[in-house]
């Protein structure tokens, strides 16, 4: 190689080293940052706030972070997002967590590890199963405050689930003598599901229903007589069910596209544990004028 390429080259190699200096000197690498500044170009994410409750470690995300680094002991067990489960006493230690950036975004650090949260694993215990009692085919039974739902079971088959402690026994398909029971669940890993409780035998009464309204039509208005104890009336046009009627005993048909035949039903409270809808009323023929 003569003199001048040599030259040329120690030149190129110069400059490219000098780009380089130039290029890290305008990087700002925070040492304890909050993360999230795009002004920054490295920056530590912010270090998760981390609590141990319900036998898991769990954070809010972190803005920025893929994954979350889970140490017990000083060793790594995973990379994961919250909440991290504790299952056994097995696992107990202490714990720190760290966010993990995108590595993508090839702008952020991870951050540093959170203080040690010493970990204990909670057996889960049986909820009792509850007591149960049954009046005015209503079933009720005592509230738990574990219990994330109630299963609801008929000779052993299960026939609802219910968020609070009472469930009313309202279809036809009731009728009759039988054994009702309930399972509570709990959505918590310290509690475990309940066993189902004793069985009750229910004899359950017949719902009443409602009487029949009477349907008549004239100067495009439906009309129909009130029927004790309905709260609202459900208006049919041809078979398909069009509208609820609540405090009112008539339906103004508003145009020759309503024309067709109506039938109403009678409808009870729907807190009503006695009475169910009334049959279909008589058919009335429906053409606007």
């Amino acid at each position: 190689m003569n003199l001048k390429n040599r030259s040329v080259k120690t030149i190129k190699i110069c400059l490219f080293f000098s780009l380089l200096v130039s290029f890290f000197s305008s990087c700002t690498i925070e040492t304890g940052g909050t993360g999230g500044d795009d002004s920054v170009y490295f920056s530590k994410l912010k270090t998760p706030e981390v609590t141990f409750t319900n036998n898991a470690l769990v954070w809010e995300d972190v803005k920025n972070a893929l994954l979350y680094e889970v140490l017990k002991d000083g060793v790594k067990v995973n990379h994961a997002t919250s909440p991290h489960v504790i299952r056994s006493e097995s696992q107990n230690g202490e714990y720190t967590v760290r966010s993990i950036p995108n590595h993508k975004l090839n702008r952020y650090l991870a951050s540093e590890a959170t203080e040690p949260i010493t970990v204990a694993y909670v057996t889960p215990v049986k909820i009792a199963a509850p007591s149960l009692t049954f009046n005015d085919n209503v079933l009720s039974w005592d509230e738990s405050i574990e219990a994330s739902e109630y299963i609801v079971y008929k000779n052993d088959t299960e026939v609802a689930k219910v968020a609070t402690n009472s469930y009313v026994l309202k279809a036809d398909t009731y009728n009759g003598e039988y054994k009702v029971s309930i399972v509570v669940k709990s959505s918590s890993r310290v509690w475990l599901d309940s066993d189902l409780s004793a069985g009750l035998t229910v004899s359950f009464t017949p719902l009443i229903a409602l009487a029949t309204p009477n349907v008549t039509y004239a100067t495009n208005t439906l009309s129909w007589n009130g029927v004790t104890d309905a709260e609202s009336y459900t208006v049919f046009k041809d078979g398909l069910e069009l509208t609820v009627v609540s405090g009112a005993l008539t339906y103004d048909i508003a145009d020759a596209t309503f024309n067709g035949e109506y039938t109403v039903i009678a409808n009870p409270s729907d807190t009503s544990t006695t009475l169910k809808q009334s049959a279909e009323s008589n058919k009335v023929t429906v053409v606007f004028n």
